[in-house]
């Protein structure tokens, strides 16, 4: 549970209770005393919404964190699956692959050539 007495973030110098509790010398020539508790109240109003808000959005965050590693780490999952990354893969291991392809697309295509130059030729 939160210390009452306490800023709830770095960098924040007074928590909502810091700024209810404080009290404030009587002077003879001094501020309005209403009008300082009206304004403090207000202050206070203020605080309570930004803490309400820092706390919506810290929870988004941690929601969308969550959400971001368990895409990636099925996107890992699903790129394994395919067989489009290994996980010694490096573009070295994919540019070796996509030459052996290449030069097997090769050697069909020169087959291909040759077998119609010899049914041309027998006919």
């Amino acid at each position: 549970m939160e210390d009452k007495n306490k800023a709830r973030y770095e960098g924040i110098q007074f928590s909502v209770y810091d700024i209810l509790e404080k009290q404030f010398s009587q002077a003879r020539k001094g501020y309005d005393s209403d009008e300082v508790n009206d304004f403090l109240d207000k202050i206070i109003e203020d605080y309570q919404v930004y803490n309400q808000k820092i706390e919506t959005l810290s929870q988004k965050v941690d929601q969308l964190q969550t959400q971001k590693a368990e895409l990636e780490a099925k996107n890992r999952e699903n790129n394994y699956s395919d067989g489009l990354e290994t996980p010694a893969s490096t573009n070295f291991d994919i540019l070796k692959r996509l030459s052996k392809l290449e030069s097997q697309v090769y050697q069909l295509q020169q087959q291909q050539s040759q077998e119609n130059h010899s049914f041309s030729n027998n006919q």
